[in-house]
């Protein structure tokens, strides 16, 4: 999954400090159904420890698994890793955390909840619940099932307005994300 030609990273940072980051699920880890059964290959373990070992190269992993999850699968110390989607991250030993995360966590059981018929309705389709955020998965549906899944999960979404804040709902490898407009992203992860 990653290049065997290191030579390539040496080159590209001959002028600097380079950053390497990647993502967990289907980057570095195949996709799984379900999630819990992805691994990391040994070979993709020992080309990241080969890499962050390089001086002047820092080597990231930026995952929409809580950041404990992703730090465990990864298994690598010195790296820097973001969880929840960049709202908890950890650039080498010092953990930033979004404000957003804790706000997010109080109207969890809400969205859990507003989620519960349509997950009901299509079995093979669950909610997943990390800090900050919930990933809803229907990867286990085939393509009609999924698409009226996914309309089904916004409309019940979308049915707790006005009481509740503004959402981000995105759509990643076959599952919706969920967490509060205006909250981190991995793009904020990877500024930091």
């Amino acid at each position: 999954m990653l290049p065997h030609d290191w030579a390539t990273a040496v080159g590209l940072r001959a002028d600097g400090p380079l950053a390497l980051l990647f993502d967990f699920d289907g980057t570095l880890a195949p996709i799984a159904a379900p999630p819990t059964l992805a691994t990391l290959p040994p070979a993709t373990r020992d080309a990241l420890a080969g890499l962050a070992a390089l001086p002047r190269v820092s080597v990231g992993v930026v995952s929409g698994r809580s950041l404990e999850s992703v730090r465990g699968l990864v298994g690598l110390p010195g790296l820097r890793y973001a969880g929840s989607g960049g709202m908890h991250t950890d650039l080498g030993g010092a953990e930033v955390v979004d404000p957003a995360l804790a706000a997010f966590d109080a109207i969890a059981d809400a969205l859990v909840t507003a989620l519960s018929g349509p997950v009901r309705w299509f079995p093979g389709a669950w909610v997943e619940r990390k800090p900050g955020c919930l990933s809803v998965h229907y990867r286990m549906l085939g393509p009609l099932k999924a698409a009226c899944f996914v309309e089904e999960a916004r409309d019940a979404l979308a049915g707790l307005a006005p009481d509740c804040p503004p959402l981000r709902i995105r759509e990643v490898t076959r599952a919706l994300e969920v967490a509060l407009a205006g909250a981190w992203t991995k793009a904020d992860a990877v500024a930091r």
